[in-house]
This record gives C-alpha cells, structure tokens and sequence, in this order.
C-alpha cells in the first residue's frame, strides 16, 4: 500500500521570539558602519566554529569588513580561542558565552551563519527565519527542508571557501541581501503557532 505522509513542525513559540528579540543588548556594540555575522550554537566539534572563523578571516582578507559574534558555550572554547588568536582575528571575533535570549543579538544582526557538518532540525536557522534574516548555511540534513533550494537562505558546500562566498555575496549586494530578508519572513511564517495549529487541524481531518 501508498500512503501519503505529512510533516507538522514542532510548535515555536514566534510572538514570544519576536518579543524577546526587542529586549535591549548592553554586552556587545552593533555597528551600523560594520556588518555583523551572528552564530548560535554550542561551542562542539560538529557546529564546526572553526569553519566560520576561518570563513570570517578569508572575508577580511578579501577586504569585506565584517564582525563575527558566536553565542554558545562548550568544550570547544579554549580550541576557538587559540584559532582566533592564531588567525589575528581577535579584534573582530566575539565568542560571547551562553545567552539564554539570544532573539536580540540575531535580529541586530546583519546575517545569520550555519556552519555545521550535521544538525537535525536547526531551531537557529527556524528563528532567522521567524526574525527574517538573511541566512548562510553549509549543506546538512534539513536545510534544504528549511531553506528550499537556495531559496529563502543560502545553501553553501561544507568548506571554508564555500561559506566565505556564501557570505560575500550578501555582503557584497544589499538588494540581495534585502531579498533574502523578505524570503526569509515569508518562510518564517509558515513555522508559527497559528500555521502549526493549522496544519495539525488539517492532519486530523486528512485522516478521517
């Protein structure tokens, strides 16, 4: 026998995440004149970290100014350090430890990264979405469930390079960038309670 199937999302809570997101940030100085790159995740081998900061330096190099906050904390963080120190980047590199509302420092942000070699569903990159962010992520499972094909984020190969580029892309063309913000709000609503509810009515009336 076929049998059709249909994915319902965990339920986020989107007015509680905007709402948090409007709360005042006194740790960090958002830039207007200095994009800022924001990463969430804990600091582990497989959020690969390391990726992203190499990425970050390759975009300096090229003479993207940019700055790079990474909100998380875990064993990793003595490596992350000794990476940034190595890599002369510690002036542009903020590892800022674990926030238990991070909603503000990624609506300030300028672009959201995903620099991970796997992850299942990635509630970081589902909250950019609801915030509207303009998102770029290395290819691991649910991203593409997520973010389409390359089209409400972008989608990169998992290497340095790939990110880099991913990133200039929107660093380099605004117009894009606001494209993929308003991609992204779209997608976004598609993961609030009210579509949730929705779809879980609609599941329970397909299987009668």
């Amino acid at each position: 026998n076929e049998f059709d199937t249909k994915v319902i999302y965990n339920v986020i809570d989107d007015y509680s995440i905007r709402e948090k997101a409007n709360e005042n940030i006194r740790d960090f100085p958002f830039d207007k004149k200095c994009p800022t790159i924001v990463s969430v995740g804990r600091l582990s081998v497989e959020k690969r970290f390391d990726r992203l900061i190499e990425a970050h330096k390759a975009l300096l190099d090229e003479g993207f100014l940019n700055k790079l906050l990474i909100i998380g904390e875990g064993d990793e963080r003595e490596n992350l350090e000794q990476i940034i120190k190595a890599s002369g980047v510690q002036k542009t590199v903020t590892l800022l430890g674990f926030k238990s509302n991070p909603y503000p420092y990624i609506k300030n942000a300028d672009l959201l990264a995903c620099s991970s070699d796997y992850e299942g569903f990635s509630s970081f990159v589902a909250e950019g979405l609801i915030l509207g962010k303009a998102i770029v992520t290395t290819y691991c499972t649910g991203m593409e469930e997520l973010l389409g094909n390359s089209q409400y984020g972008i989608i990169t190969e998992c290497s340095a390079k790939s990110l880099s580029e991913g990133l200039k892309k929107l660093l380099a063309d605004n117009s894009l960038k606001e494209e993929y913000e308003r991609n992204a709000t779209e997608r976004g609503k598609g993961f609030s309670i009210e579509a949730s509810v929705k779809k879980t009515e609609d599941f329970f009336e397909f299987i009668k």
